[in-house]
């Protein structure tokens, strides 16, 4: 059942704004990130999970943040409508999103008034676009829990995942798994064959059928333009069997890269240091300045940072 039922009032039952609920569309509780950290650079991981160093939120990671708490309201309000339960029992998209706003600004800084109207335009367009959604949605930001055997020690390692929303076709019944993204411009195909390869959507394909057994019609990705024109698809994730039969020997791989690391200085872990790495699709990592320069260094906002991306 959808997390949040026992505290859903009776259609048409009125209710305070104290009462509302703002769904948790943030990170589950023991999710992939520790894993998918390692497997992008290890000293990366170590900065942020054995140093906690605070660095600062690139910017696009800050609007999909606020698009994401949107969408999860829109979920939460769409699935009570189908199921005849009271959609004002959750606060609405835009209302969502400012509230996550002025929760996040202390860490968030300068940016979020900028993201959060980047944000709620994308939402806004997105309702206009589709008044009615065709399939059921079952769950919302809902924890699934999984446990990952070694292939090779035998050992095991417990996950949750928290996926935007789980659907059923409406003609076929299938249950898939779609994820939002938001893109600005022409949108690349290319970007579609990495999430095929992406430990997120691996994971998915991994366990739901577990799950879901035989009605489990895999992951998707639910496609919403920033900028004008939008665009907006609905597309399967491109397959990947061979990465998803082998996603249990990643993980351990990882965990036990992990484990032999354990007790070292978290500014001497094994860095990446790899141009394509260093410098990703939304700029400079965050840290690149602190593996430039050493300790020394602390966070840098990435924003901040004079990388010069033209030619000459």
């Amino acid at each position: 059942d959808f997390a949040c039922t026992p505290r859903l009032s009776s259609a048409g039952e009125g209710r305070s704004e104290m009462e509302k609920i703002l769904i948790d569309a943030g990170p589950s509780p023991k999710s992939l990130h520790r894993v998918t950290d390692a497997l992008f650079c290890l000293q990366w991981y170590a900065y942020r999970h054995v140093a906690k160093l605070p660095f600062a939120t690139a910017r696009p990671l800050i609007r999909g943040a606020l698009f994401h708490q949107g969408m999860a309201q829109l979920g939460a309000r769409t699935w009570a409508r189908q199921n005849g339960r009271d959609p004002e029992g959750y606060y609405e998209p835009l209302v969502g999103v400012d509230l996550l706003a002025e929760r996040e600004r202390p860490r968030w800084g300068v940016h979020v008034d900028t993201e959060r109207g980047a944000a709620k335009d994308a939402i806004t367009a997105y309702q206009g676009a589709f008044q009615t959604e065709r399939d059921r949605i079952l769950h919302v930001e809902h924890v699934f829990e999984f446990v990952v055997k070694g292939p090779r020690t035998g050992r095991t390692w417990t996950y949750t995942q928290k996926p935007d929303v789980v659907m059923q076709d409406s003609y076929t019944g299938e249950i898939y798994i779609p994820d939002w993204k938001t893109f600005s411009g022409h949108y690349k195909e290319d970007t579609l064959t990495g999430y095929g390869m992406d430990m997120q959507f691996l994971a998915f394909q991994w366990w739901g059928p577990r799950v879901f057994g035989k009605q489990f019609g895999g992951a998707r990705v639910h496609l919403v333009g920033l900028t004008e024109p939008r665009v907006y698809k609905k597309v399967p994730v491109p397959a990947s069997p061979n990465l998803v039969s082998r996603f249990p020997e990643i993980i351990e791989d990882a965990e036990l890269t992990l484990e032999r690391l354990e007790g070292r200085d978290p500014f001497h872990y094994p860095p990446a240091a790899n141009e394509r790495t260093c410098v990703g699709r939304y700029g400079p990592c965050p840290a690149v300045q602190t593996c430039a320069w050493g300790r020394s260094v602390g966070p840098v906002d990435p924003a901040l940072i004079n990388f010069r991306t033209e030619g000459l």
